[in-house]
């Protein structure tokens, strides 16, 4: 890897954890305004999918500087990769309990379309560059 790639790492990785910190902290109030509760710890699913986003970015250059043609591909089998992980780290706390309220759900849904979406812009301005 270049210069260049490490420091998009590096940005990504800084505007990652703003979204982990500013995604977790407005959830955590959010929770708290409307005295609700969940049973699993939210922090960890914030950063679990932090984490995997700044891998999957991470991967992604890399594989666009050994194989560039077959970058996309890899991005979509590190997003479904990325999905399998959480299932098995995650199945017992949040999915495995019968009757998860709504606010459990969300809690689930709202942190992974945000780094979603947030690896998903930070992939395509990287292809539409190159």
């Amino acid at each position: 890897m270049q210069a260049k790639e490490i420091k998009q790492i590096l940005v990504f990785s800084l505007i990652s954890v703003f979204f982990l910190l500013a995604g977790f902290f407005t959830h955590q109030y959010v929770l708290q305004s409307t005295e609700t509760v969940v049973n699993y710890s939210l922090f960890a699913v914030y950063l679990f999918f932090a984490l995997s986003a700044i891998f999957i970015f991470s991967i992604v250059l890399f594989v666009s500087t050994m194989v560039p043609d077959k970058t996309g591909l890899a991005f979509l089998a590190l997003i479904m990769v990325k999905l399998g992980f959480f299932l098995l780290l995650f199945y017992k706390t949040t999915l495995g309990t019968e009757g998860i309220a709504m606010a459990g759900k969300v809690g689930i849904i709202v942190p992974l379309f945000l780094f979603m979406i947030l690896e998903s812009t930070a992939v395509f301005r990287f292809l539409n560059k190159q």
